[in-house]
């Protein structure tokens, strides 16, 4: 039986369609929360009809013009639900810009929290950002002329507060779709890797998201620093990480992560997906295989649904885009996002079957429903090598920066999302990347599922971080990355527990990277390196165990011969199978265009 079958249904539709933005108006209210907090929302609504759903988005970034403009601010992306008279929320959570109360980052569920109606008692003690999505819907279906149907969306943080409303219990909240929402600030999204700093990242995003908030207020606030030369060079010429991280000392989050660089507690509380248990709406997660911020959080959400959640309608949607570019392709949201929300909100259209739909890389191609779950794939062994890693001298992670600048082009001061897919062969000759396996590809092969990695290695220092990168060699020598992530080998035995490495000592490292969906086409060669730098994307390790890496000084930062034995491996979930596998057309692409 085919699967996901909406994706290729059309939407019949049977009211009047909407065509101008003029038609739409808006209004800013201040909407109650049962602790008596108001939060800024801005509702858009039809002028000359009524009764449509209710579209929600909860968002902690700006939401300017505030208390002014109209419909125009309605962007391209929303265009659908223009049409179809949607009425569309954009609401900032506590204590940001104009809504009152406190601002806390992940705000964790609160156990003390009465997902539903409020029933009394003490109600300052009983929120949280479920808690804040059910009132906010219960205000809307009252003072909003609806059909008593409401959804909530999001991508990146607002993928949070959508992962966060579908735990709200509220009746009328019948379709869900967080989109790379952030789950886990420590193992996968955003702020770091297997507990390796994402230095660029924090850096921009964290000097600018961290800072104290002053609300209400419409005021944006400017970054605390700002990169204006070469980012490799801007980064390398300031030293140790404890003095990189200067500028940003005093800010409450960064300040909680200099002092929890393990996984404790801590961080724990903060994963969005610990909390997920039963779920009443229907959920569509998306995720990009080249999401430089939130990879991770797609995917562990699905899983926590499915898992807390076993009988609920649960999708999975996952294609080749950057951070929320899948919203920007009309096919995206004319053949997924918007009949998805059409069957669950307005009744029509086909409603879809339980399924995982893949958008390949490699060769753009739709597979729906082909069981990887007992497909042993292929083990590709690593052969044996060694380099020498220097923190003085780190891998860029980029073409054209630091050591590759282009004399006369202009500098490059931000972090380059393009490194997901990027030509790899600029590192071709550094003798600090190891190439461990080039393995003909002879049949065409799709690969689906998270990537295995197993290394046997030995150092002559007590700790470096691991970069494994999968690469795609195509015969005219193009290297593009199909996946590559950082594992600090001080986490190896335990991600809150971690350990020196004894030098000399052989020993073992295995994680898994997130997933990928791929195709390595015949003739192609699949391409092994192993790396220990990656900068400055990730920050570079002292190479010298310590019980806080953010506290490393200078005289901490050692070279050391890193030596990959025989018996490591990369494992990929793989089949080859005949390719086309399933469908693909020109016409109605779902590729982005990152140009």
């Amino acid at each position: 039986m085919p699967i996901f079958k909406s994706i290729f249904s059309s939407v019949q539709s049977t009211c009047r369609i909407i065509a101008a933005r003029c038609e739409y108006s808006k209004r800013a209210v201040m909407i109650p929360m049962r602790d008596g907090t108001k939060l800024y929302t801005a509702i858009y609504e039809p002028r000359f009809r009524g009764g449509g759903p209710i579209l929600i988005k909860r968002t902690p970034f700006p939401l300017a013009p505030y208390n002014s403009g109209g419909a125009e601010e309605l962007s391209q992306n929303m265009r659908e639900y223009v049409k179809a008279g949607y009425i569309i929320v954009y609401q900032n959570v506590r204590g940001v810009y104009m809504s009152e109360g406190e601002f806390v980052d992940l705000r964790p569920l609160n156990p003390d929290a009465e997902h539903g109606p409020f029933d009394g008692g003490d109600a300052s003690s009983q929120i949280d950002e479920a808690t804040d999505a059910y009132d906010t819907i219960d205000w809307l279906l009252k003072n909003t002329k609806n059909n008593g149907r409401a959804g909530v969306f999001g991508v990146s943080y607002p993928g949070f507060y959508a992962t966060m409303a579908a735990l709200s219990a509220h009746p009328a909240l019948r379709a869900v779709s967080p989109q790379a929402p952030v789950t886990n600030w420590w193992i996968g999204d955003d702020a770091h890797h297997n507990g390796a700093l994402m230095l660029a990242d924090m850096y921009s995003f964290g000097g600018w998201f961290f800072q104290k908030r002053h609300n209400p207020t419409s005021d944006d606030m400017p970054p605390l620093v700002t990169v204006d030369e070469d980012i490799y060079d801007y980064f390398l010429s300031r030293g140790p990480l404890s003095e990189i991280l200067r500028p940003l000392k005093g800010l409450d989050f960064m300040d909680k992560m200099v002092r929890h660089p393990d996984y404790d507690e801590f961080w724990e509380e903060l994963d969005a997906s610990k909390g997920i248990g039963t779920v009443s709406p229907a959920v569509l997660v998306v995720g990009g295989l080249y999401d430089a911020e939130d990879c991770y959080g797609a995917r562990s959400v699905h899983k926590a649904l499915r898992k807390g959640s076993p009988k609920n309608i649960v999708y999975y949607v996952c294609g080749p885009w950057s951070h929320g570019g899948w919203r920007r392709i009309k096919t995206f949201r004319e053949k997924i996002e918007y009949p998805f929300f059409a069957y669950y909100l307005e009744d029509k259209g086909v409603e879809p079957s339980l399924a995982e739909l893949y958008i390949t890389s490699g060769t753009e191609s739709l597979v729906d429903g082909y069981d990887f779950a007992n497909i042993a794939g292929i083990r590709i062994p690593l052969t044996p090598g060694s380099y020498v890693s220097n923190p003085s001298d780190p891998v860029p992670y980029i073409a054209g920066i630091g050591p590759g600048k282009i004399p006369g082009d202009d500098p490059v001061t931000w972090r380059d999302k393009s490194y997901m897919w990027a030509d790899q062969s600029f590192l071709n000759g550094r003798k600090d990347v190891l190439t461990c396996a080039d393995y003909e590809v002879k049949k065409n092969l799709l690969c689906i599922g998270k990537v295995g990695v197993h290394l046997e290695f030995s150092l002559d220092s007590t700790d470096a971080d691991f970069i494994v990168k999968v690469i795609d060699q195509a015969p005219d020598g193009t290297m593009s990355l199909v996946r590559a992530d950082v594992f600090p080998a001080r986490y190896r035995k335990s991600m809150s527990e971690p350990s020196p490495v004894v030098p000399g000592a052989r020993e073992t490292l295995d994680f898994r990277m997130c997933g990928i969906a791929h195709w390595f086409r015949k003739g192609h060669r699949i391409r092994i390196q192993v790396q220990s730098t990656w900068f400055p994307l990730v920050a570079a390790s002292p190479q010298t165990f310590l019980a806080n890496q953010y506290e490393a000084r200078a005289e901490d930062y050692v070279s050391t011969l890193v030596t990959v034995h025989e018996g490591s491996y990369v494992h990929l979930k793989a089949k080859s199978v005949p390719y086309p596998l399933f469908y693909h057309s020109g016409e109605t692409s779902f590729a982005e265009h990152r140009d």
